[in-house]
């Protein structure tokens, strides 16, 4: 896990990392990323977040070939100190990892329907 948010006591937490395979990057107006809080091992520090476009910090990569037409643009998301408020926790901290496997199974459907 390469993406880590550290809360800013604030109201803020400040995001770095990168994210792979990221569906309509550069298209989409919001990013749900799931991120570590701490230098724990394991899952249960894990939260999801939504990262707004056009925060500060954020790029991407080149976008990735698909196998198919049908694919919609893909590639990586870079996140270099980028500030997302409190409001834009979308699960909190202990249920970021079922949050991504439940995107996991939703996505299998999509790359099943080709």
């Amino acid at each position: 896990m390469y993406t880590r948010a550290t809360n800013d006591g604030d109201g803020t937490w400040t995001t770095s990392g990168a994210k792979a395979w990221v569906s309509l990057s550069g298209e989409a107006g919001i990013y749900f990323t799931v991120v570590k809080t701490s230098d724990a091992r394991g899952h249960k520090d894990m939260a999801m977040i939504a990262v707004p476009d056009d925060a500060p910090g954020i790029s991407f990569g080149p976008m990735y070939e698909t196998p198919s037409y049908n694919f919609p643009p893909m590639s990586e998301i870079y996140l270099d100190k980028v500030a997302v408020s409190d409001d834009n926790i979308i699960l909190p901290i202990g249920q970021g990892f079922q949050g991504a496997l439940m995107a996991i199974d939703v996505a299998r459907f999509s790359i099943a329907s080709g």
